[in-house]
């Protein structure tokens, strides 16, 4: 090996032993969490359904007469609801193992489980 190269690979056996340690340690919250949600996404959850809610509102009401104001809120809308979806596929079921956990969120990493666990 060159040794030129060899901080290099130092740094990326780091960053990789820190993405696992996050993965690692979010997992073990979810598997804590009575909801088997994060904290933060629970709150951005209320948010996104308070924001549908409200933009809803704003399009079938007469203030939204105009034809820009109401696209801005359906496609804001749409976001909002795309942005539930999301936080919906990472939730886990209760009492779920640390390895089921460790497995659904390493798939929000792009990472792909070979076999079922």
């Amino acid at each position: 090996m060159d040794p030129a190269s060899s901080p290099g690979l130092a740094v990326n056996i780091l960053q990789v032993v820190e993405t696992a340690g996050k993965l690692v340690s979010t997992a073990v919250r979810l598997s804590r969490s009575p909801t088997g949600a994060l904290t933060e996404n629970l709150e951005i959850e209320t948010e996104s359904a308070d924001l549908v809610e409200s933009l809803h509102r704003l399009v079938s009401s007469e203030v939204a007469n105009g034809p820009g104001l109401k696209t801005l809120a359906e496609h804001s809308s749409n976001l909002a609801k795309k942005i539930l979806t999301v936080l919906g596929t990472a939730k886990v079921e209760r009492n779920s193992s640390k390895w089921k956990v460790l497995k659904k969120r390493s798939a929000t990493y792009g990472w792909k489980a070979k076999s079922t666990i």
